[in-house]
């Protein structure tokens, strides 16, 4: 069996969602030192921090109706063919009500606009080492909570 290809769940985001999600995140001193660049100073923030997420920048070369959107991956999750997998639609919907919690009505708002999206890790970026860690361990969970299920599905019909 081939290894799974790994494929990157996120939000898109506009220029605007990156000012909102650092301003509420970052100090004043954090955005200035990273130039008033919003996407730079998530970024480091994510880094400094040890989160596994990263904000590709808006690719010059997008069609029109993709112009100015910027990817915020959070999730790494596999392929067994190459081709896009399908994220979990609950699993999306969880992560954009708890990331709006914090923010005000008004920030909600604006927010509640982010799509989500997939995409591969590409080719002209360094891979993180916890790239490949964070799919194996959601296919771990994944299977954590299928062999569960199971389970418990074996032993209610056991009663």
């Amino acid at each position: 069996m081939s290894q799974p290809t790994p494929y990157l769940v996120g939000m898109i985001c506009s220029y605007r969602h990156l000012q909102l999600i650092a301003e509420h995140n970052l100090s004043e001193d954090d955005i200035s030192s990273a130039y008033d660049d919003h996407l730079l100073a998530l970024n480091r923030f994510f880094y400094e921090s040890r989160f596994h997420q990263i904000i590709f920048p808006a690719r010059d070369d997008a069609p029109p109706t993709q112009r100015g959107l910027h990817f915020y991956a959070y999730l790494v999750i596999p392929s067994s063919d190459g081709k896009p997998p399908e994220p979990v639609p609950h699993e999306t919907v969880e992560v954009l009500r708890d990331f709006l919690a914090g923010f005000s009505s008004e920030a909600q708002k604006e927010l509640a606009t982010i799509k989500f999206g997939l995409m591969r890790w590409p080719k002209y970026y360094a891979v993180p080492s916890w790239l490949y860690d964070d799919m194996y361990e959601y296919i771990s969970r994944f299977s954590s909570d299928a062999t569960h299920s199971l389970v418990e599905t074996l032993s209610d019909g056991s009663d």
